[in-house]
């Protein structure tokens, strides 16, 4: 009986193997790559950024404050954030499984 792989959309008897080996495949390809850290392109980023972030305030004249209504944006955000962090999920169609072997 053949077999359907829903995420290629084909029917094929051996895509559940060859997607496992792929998948095995990845997995320790993404290990091997994670373990060398940050290029030397990223770091220069980080550092040029850094710089700017520092510098930038001396160079630029000082602003005004904001109007005081504007700070209570954040607020606003942080409490949409945590009544939604602590709200329960209620996805009838939502199915947690572990199909690692």
């Amino acid at each position: 009986m053949a077999m359907y792989n829903s995420h290629f959309g084909r029917n094929d008897d051996l895509v559940g193997r060859h997607n496992k080996n792929e998948h095995q495949d990845m997995l320790m390809m993404n290990a091997k790559y994670s373990s060398y850290g940050w290029s030397w392109r990223t770091l220069i980023f980080i550092i040029l950024f850094a710089v700017v972030l520092l510098v930038s305030p001396l160079a630029l004249p000082p602003l005004p404050p904001p109007p005081p209504v504007l700070l209570l944006v954040p607020v606003g955000i942080m409490l949409v954030l945590l009544v939604l962090a602590f709200s329960p999920s209620y996805s009838p169609e939502l199915v947690l499984y572990n199909n690692v072997s």
